[in-house]
């Protein structure tokens, strides 16, 4: 059998990899320009060279990797209880914590414990660890030709449980997207309602379970997110369960008037019983010379939801929960191959309250961006900062050069800020009472000219 080894550029790219974990998380002093020891060389490449020329992708071998390092070099303690998720003035906060959530999907979670695979569930909760994720996104149940299961399984509720048990283990809480293909395998709406109840009680006494209704309703057995037999079915689970939180699901991302309509109308009578709102925002591109449209968008739903929050007299706190997908070769429309695009897209999304990474691990295992969207748990999530955008008057940047075909957006309380630069490389100027600290730097690997870029700054 021949091996087919890894290129030299990824090869190097990933030795850049280990080379900044030696110095900025193991602290390694540096010696003859790098921060490497030999025995680290000759350990880590040749384990991930292995891994490579058996198969296994660029992305996956390098987060093995660097897990193996922390694990042995620097175990973790084990995780304390996770707090349950509450809502405070706008925000998400877990005990005396503020939290943004940086979810990933793992939708077929539930099925992989019924079909024995608890393995890969293990690993799939690892890797969302090692990206510093704080939760996962899974389904309750699904009708695709390659998997499918619903509460009507035999050991469905001893399953969930092992996945909560799991996912908490590891310092991960659970969004629990309640009906998905409900039109073909919980028609019955009387049915419906029974199972609601039955939800309710599970999350009544696990507190690390947010629940939402129904994933896309417009696709799984109602008119829309507002119609009346789903907000029956979430008053239903909000009487049963009080104390969880609850999201009735998505409405679609359809704006056609300056008002922000049919939106706004339809996220008002869907956060009349919701906690918090969701939305799965347009992964539509256009041909327009912009570098990834849909980043442009994200905020997009942000700011319909302001005039809501006027409307209501109250502030609410916002997940982007299903933004463009990750995956090894980019589909138009569906998915992106673009780690940076990717990790722009995280420390947008944690700017505007939270954020779940959309991967679909049975279709693709590639997940480009994964590791590196780490950076994005550094943004805070205290309801003092606001989001802005770049040259506004509140804003700490006050111009930027270039970035022509991509965007800066910042996060500020007005003594600490934060921006994400991403686009064709230019220059940010910031206020001159402002003083910034470059703290990731990403190129797309397919335009090197593209940048992506995340700073820190204060006053004074």
């Amino acid at each position: 059998m021949s091996l087919t080894f890894p290129p030299r550029d990824e090869t190097l790219a990933f030795f850049e990899r280990l080379n900044a974990k030696y110095a900025n998380d193991l602290d390694r002093p540096e010696q003859r320009g790098i921060h490497i020891d030999r025995e680290g060389i000759a350990v880590w490449m040749q384990e991930w060279l292995r891994l490579r020329a058996s198969g296994v992708g660029i992305d996956e071998a390098t987060l093995r990797v660097l897990t193996e390092i922390d694990r042995i070099v620097n175990p973790a303690p084990p995780p304390a209880p996770l707090a349950r998720l509450e809502v405070i003035d706008g925000r998400f906060r877990a005990g005396e914590v503020w939290v943004v959530p940086r979810f990933m999907s793992e939708f077929e979670a539930i099925w992989l414990v019924l079909s024995g695979r608890v393995a890969d569930l293990h690993a799939a909760l690892d890797r969302a660890a090692a990206a510093r994720c704080n939760g996962i996104r899974i389904f309750g149940m699904l009708d695709w030709p390659h998997l499918k299961f619903s509460p009507h399984e035999t050991g469905y509720w001893s399953a969930l449980e092992t996945v909560v048990a799991e996912a908490a283990a590891r310092g991960l809480s659970v969004e629990w997207c309640f009906f998905a293909d409900a039109q073909r395998l919980v028609p019955s709406a009387s049915e419906r309602l029974q199972l609601v109840g039955h939800a309710a009680e599970f999350c009544r006494v696990h507190p690390t379970v947010m629940f939402q209704v129904a994933n896309e309703a417009r696709q799984n057995g109602w008119r829309e997110a507002d119609d009346s037999a789903l907000m029956e079915l979430a008053w239903r689970f909000r009487q049963g369960a009080p104390e969880t939180l609850l999201s009735v699901s998505d409405p679609a991302d359809e704006v056609r008037e300056e008002s922000g309509e049919p939106l706004l109308t339809r996220w008002r009578h869907v956060l009349e019983v919701s906690d918090y709102a969701v939305l799965h925002p347009s992964r539509q591109e256009a041909n327009d010379g912009r570098w990834r449209r849909w980043l442009d968008h994200l905020k997009g739903g942000r700011e319909v939801l302001a005039r809501v929050e006027g409307q209501l007299r109250r502030r609410i706190p916002y997940i982007v929960d299903e933004p463009m997908g990750m995956a090894s070769t980019r589909q138009w429309g569906r998915r992106d191959d673009s780690a940076a695009a990717h990790v722009a897209g995280a420390c947008v999304g944690a700017m505007l309250g939270g954020y779940t990474i959309m991967h679909r691990s049975d279709e693709d295992d590639a997940a480009p961006g994964l590791l590196e969207s780490a950076v994005a748990a550094t943004i805070p999530g205290s309801p003092d900062y606001r989001f802005v955008n770049a040259t506004l008057a509140d804003s700490p940047v006050a111009r930027f050069t270039r970035f022509a075909d991509g965007k800066v957006r910042t996060l500020t309380n007005g003594v600490e800020a934060w921006a994400v630069a991403y686009g064709t490389q230019g220059e940010l100027q910031w206020r001159d009472e402002w003083h910034p600290e470059l703290r990731y730097e990403r190129r797309d690997d397919a335009r090197l000219e593209i940048v992506v870029q995340l700073w820190h700054a204060r006053q004074g």
